[in-house]
């Protein structure tokens, strides 16, 4: 079963803010504290525009979350994919996610498209589209199966949004 937390927050509380309302979903019933844990960075921009890319407060946030919590940070690592039109290495950087937050606690940084391992995707289930997007088979990076995965959402502002849905 799904849970949604909401908080109101402020630039001044923001990092406990991000603790509250991972706290409120009950993070930790869900994300054993054994297991790798990536948080998926989203970078939607080369260049640094709120609300389009995970925030450094946001990500710092989590992380702090998650320390705080008994995770360690051996076992937590930054995770970003490939898209055709942001080079995710120039938009951590530029969004002050690698510098600023990741390098600062130690943690590992992983770009899924290199020196990764590819797996194919046996659904369990019938797909509504998916299948016949991608016909050869659906391919997904094998060390993610069994990790905990933090997805780490953005509200999107960008003209990109009505035509991608993300």
């Amino acid at each position: 079963m799904a849970k949604v937390a909401v908080v109101k927050v402020s630039p001044s509380t923001i990092l406990s803010d991000v603790a509250r309302v991972m706290r409120l979903a009950e993070y930790d019933r869900y994300l054993p504290r054994d297991k790798d844990t990536a948080l998926k960075i989203n970078i939607s921009w080369h260049r640094f525009y709120p609300a389009c890319s995970t925030t450094p407060w946001q990500l710092d946030g989590v992380i702090r979350t998650l320390l705080s919590d008994g995770y360690s940070a051996d076992l937590i690592h930054g995770c970003h994919n490939d898209t055709v039109v942001v080079d995710s290495k120039k938009g951590e950087v530029n969004n002050h996610q690698r510098q600023v937050v990741v390098d600062k606690y130690g943690l590992r940084n992983v770009h899924l498209y290199e020196d990764e391992a590819w797996v194919r995707y046996e659904p369990k289930g019938k797909l509504l589209v998916l299948d016949k997007v991608y016909p050869e088979g659906i391919l997904i990076p094998k060390r993610l199966i069994g990790e905990n995965i933090i997805h780490l959402p953005t509200m999107k502002t960008h003209v990109f949004t009505t035509m991608t849905g993300r």
